[in-house]
């Protein structure tokens, strides 16, 4: 699945073992999402070269909604 996909929410906050960080997301911004190639029952969203999130497709899409899906992939 890939694709690209708009933010439904203001923001997200990701925590892990060596802390958190909050990412805040625009109106309209457009993120591109695609199979995240080392944990195959994740998504990887990302908004070009300054940020990337690997998210599970429950949270994907309680986060983003699909513009555009490209098939064949």
């Amino acid at each position: 699945m890939r694709g690209i996909c708009e933010p439904i929410c203001d923001g997200v906050s990701i925590m892990g073992d060596m802390g958190g960080i909050a990412i805040h997301f625009n109106p309209g911004e457009e993120w591109h999402f695609h199979q995240d190639r080392k944990h195959e029952d994740r998504l990887l969203v990302d908004r070009g070269q300054d940020v990337a999130i690997s998210m599970t497709v429950h949270q994907f899409y309680e986060t983003f909604k699909v513009k555009e899906r490209e098939d064949g992939a």
